[in-house]
């Protein structure tokens, strides 16, 4: 059974693989990067930055 389990694992890594090869081929970086990243002072608490800029604001980066 853990052989089966291990081979059918293996099997959809490859096949997830080769999909997002094939979705992601020619797509260039700035194409997908986010262009508008905002920075935050340093001196803001981790838990104000998660809460205020991923959470809320679904933002995804900042910078220092």
């Amino acid at each position: 059974m853990f052989v089966g389990w291990f081979l059918n694992s293996a099997a959809d890594n490859s096949s997830l693989e080769v999909t997002l090869k094939e979705h992601l081929t020619g797509v260039l970086v700035e194409q997908v990067m986010e262009k508008d990243i905002e920075s935050v002072r340093p001196d803001t608490t981790i838990d104000f930055l998660v809460q205020n800029d991923f959470v809320q604001k679904r933002k995804r980066a900042v910078r220092c």
